[in-house]
């Protein structure tokens, strides 16, 4: 369960001597689910588990193994001990000049800069620049693709390489809230966030960008959210089908759209930029350099005089030396200044160029960086750190890890522990479900709504420019 490649299910034939059958596979797991000390964990990764090798377990299985842990938790909800975490959004009057708050376990957000402008654009760059759901470095800020510091609760949890984990739970929790919290508010206000979007397509893009045939059908806001989740769907596969004839042919065809076959996929969708992300060269070596950056977990981060563990990238901001780390670390340290990452300055450690690391530190942590509205200079460090094969270009719509977040939110194409909300809402089997989780799966829709607007308004914005040039 733990390799589902198929590259190591029964790699060398031995299932197949022994005569083992995919029948036989779901008998042992029946079994499993029926024993009085199953583990939780090894049955969630039954549920999780996605066919991509010659053995599955059945969906009756599945069923087994979900009301297996259910009963567990039933059990031993007495005697059980959970790792508990919670975070609250309020909105309330602060000071003028602060957009938000922090308190215990609380964001406030300043409903007094909140009331000051309704008007959409407004409304739809407080995504950005107010709640912070988007950043145009790095787009989600709760993608990772790198821990810079370990995180232990990493390790309770079950693993599969066809499990989606790259993500930071808390972080995606806490935007969460704040998407939440700002549709409510919005709610109160007579505002629908789908009529932002409508307004966004259908006004926007021929006022402003002179663009035209893109548009959206906002669901009737007095509807139930299983059916506006029914509704979103389709305008969500429609925004995407817009968007492909648009980059193919420079305009929207509407009787071509209305024919087209297949629904557009997110992952092969291209920028009118070229050069639109990097994403890192993942060699060995780099990899080995990179970890010994940025990872807490490298040995450059235990200094002995220093009682503070840190990353090595952290010690050389504040400053260190040469002389404080032992002879096994200074080999380590060797090979980053033979790389031309680092140098030494009358003993002190310094970065050779710290916009460079700085570009690399962000790309290793979250595996996308955008280049749209960067300065020439940036731009040619990129360039540079590209020739040095540290990264790459690439010019999808959508970065590598945005694309196997929408895999992992929308469908099960990729991932056996996926949300899999299109599907919930598509298929029609989940219309049994409360309200409040249907509310919940339409507010998932709509973040990926929003983050659909930003991304295409940037390559918009991009190929107005190019054509206006």
């Amino acid at each position: 369960m733990n390799h589902q490649s198929g590259k190591y299910t029964d790699s060398n034939g031995l299932y197949t001597r022994l005569g083992i059958t995919n029948e036989d596979i779901n008998n042992l797991a029946k079994d499993y689910c029926q024993l009085d000390n199953s583990n939780p964990n090894y049955l969630q990764s039954i549920i999780d588990y996605r066919k991509l090798s010659k053995y599955d377990f059945n969906d009756p299985i599945k069923i087994l193994a979900k009301r297996t842990i259910e009963e567990f938790f039933e059990k031993n909800s007495d005697t059980s001990k959970t790792l508990q975490y919670s975070q609250s959004v309020n909105i309330e009057n602060l000071e003028a000049d602060k957009l938000f708050q922090i308190e215990k376990n609380k964001i406030i957000l300043n409903k007094l800069l909140l009331d000051e402008y309704h008007d959409f654009p407004t409304l739809l760059n407080n995504y950005i620049y107010f709640i912070g759901f988007f950043n145009y470095e790095i787009g989600l800020p709760w993608l990772i693709a790198n821990d810079e510091i370990f995180d232990f609760s990493r390790l309770l949890s079950p693993k599969s390489n066809a499990n989606f984990n790259d993500f930071q739970p808390r972080l995606r929790l806490v935007h969460s809230l704040l998407f939440s919290a700002y549709f409510v508010y919005l709610k109160y206000n007579e505002i629908d966030v789908e009529k932002i979007v409508e307004w966004y397509f259908n006004v926007y893009l021929k006022d402003e960008l002179n663009i035209v045939g893109f548009h959206f059908h906002a669901s009737n806001k007095d509807s139930t959210f299983y059916e506006r989740g029914k509704c979103i769907i389709s305008e969500m596969d429609s925004i995407l089908d817009q968007y492909d004839l648009f980059f193919r042919n420079g305009e929207i065809d509407q009787d071509l759209l209305e024919i087209k076959s297949g629904t557009s996929s997110y992952t092969t969708l291209k920028s009118f930029n070229k050069k639109k992300f990097i994403k890192l060269h993942n060699t060995p070596d780099n990899s080995a350099l990179f970890s010994a950056l940025f990872s807490d977990q490298s040995p450059l981060s235990f200094i002995s005089s220093k009682k503070e563990h840190k990353t090595f990238f952290k010690h050389i901001k504040e400053g260190v030396k040469i002389s404080d780390f032992d002879e096994y670390q200074i080999k380590q340290i060797n090979i980053l200044i033979k790389n031309n990452l680092i140098r030494l300055s009358n003993g002190v450690i310094e970065f050779t160029n710290s916009r460079e690391i700085n570009i690399l530190h962000k790309l290793w942590k979250s595996g996308t960086y955008c280049l749209y509205y960067k300065d020439e200079m940036t731009l040619n460090i990129v360039e540079e750190l590209c020739k040095k094969r540290y990264c790459e270009y690439s010019n999808t719509l959508f970065s590598e890890y945005e694309n196997n977040y929408l895999s992992y939110i929308l469908d099960n194409k990729k991932y056996g522990n996926g949300l899999k909300i299109r599907n919930k809402f598509s298929h029609g089997n989940f219309t049994y479900k409360k309200e409040e989780e249907h509310m919940k799966n339409y507010l998932e829709l709509l973040q990926i709504v929003i983050f659909y607007v930003i991304r295409i308004n940037d390559e918009l914005d991009h190929y107005s420019l190019l054509k206006n040039s």
